[in-house]
């Protein structure tokens, strides 16, 4: 199925419509996923009258040009492996790279602790006994997934639901395993880059999604 969107804020207005019977003005927040799923989880927020909020991560990465994920940092200083590593290639890794993983692991929480100030970024507590509506602007791999669901372990959740305008298959299938349902308008069986799927890609800067935040958490 072939969906294209004008930008993130288009796609979650469609994505609003659907969500608002069952999770409208109920216990339930949003959790966005990076900077464009704050952009999509806007309109949800607004039409839904719910909190969204965000986690700070920082992705890990080897070093060299292939830009390889190792892991991934979260806000309270969780570092995650991927995913999609072997037992074996982290045993590896953590051999030949470990000063340079912890090095990134301590800048990770530098860049983190820099936007954590404004509000918006979410303590576990204010998730607790919650519908989450897991919201991300596209799902390419199932890793993008694994530092939000290492913080969201010791939460009490409701009901966890994966929300995205597109996603891969591989994706897809890895959200029914973790969550109790999933609302993706456009799944791809060859996914490719996220901005491929809108015409504008024009994400905020870090201060940009501070003042988003903030602003939402005057509004809803």
């Amino acid at each position: 199925m072939g969906m294209y969107f004008k930008n993130r804020n288009e796609a979650g207005q469609q994505i609003a419509e659907m969500l608002f019977h069952p999770y409208g003005r109920s216990k339930t927040v949003i959790l966005a996923l990076g900077t464009g799923g704050l952009l999509v989880g806007e309109p949800v927020a607004l039409r839904l009258q719910i909190p969204l909020y965000m986690v700070a991560t920082k992705n890990i990465e080897l070093p060299g040009s292939h830009h390889e994920r190792v892991g991934t940092v979260d806000q309270a200083g969780d570092f995650v492996y991927s995913s999609n590593l072997s037992s074996g290639q982290v045993d590896d890794y953590v051999g030949e790279y470990h000063n340079h993983i912890e090095a990134q692991k301590i800048e990770a929480m530098h860049a983190i602790n820099r936007v954590m100030g404004s509000g918006g970024f979410v303590e576990k507590g204010a998730l607790s006994h919650k519908n989450i509506l897991l919201v991300s602007d596209g799902l390419k791999t199932a890793v993008d997934l694994d530092a939000i669901m290492a913080f969201l372990k010791p939460v009490e959740i409701m009901r966890l639901v994966g929300v995205a305008p597109v996603a891969s298959i591989d994706a897809i299938d890895r959200l029914h395993i973790l969550t109790d349902e999933i609302r993706v308008l456009s799944p791809k069986e060859n996914y490719l880059d996220t901005n491929h799927y809108y015409e504008e890609n024009d994400l905020p800067g870090e201060k940009e999604a501070q003042e988003l935040l903030q602003k939402l958490s005057e509004s809803t």
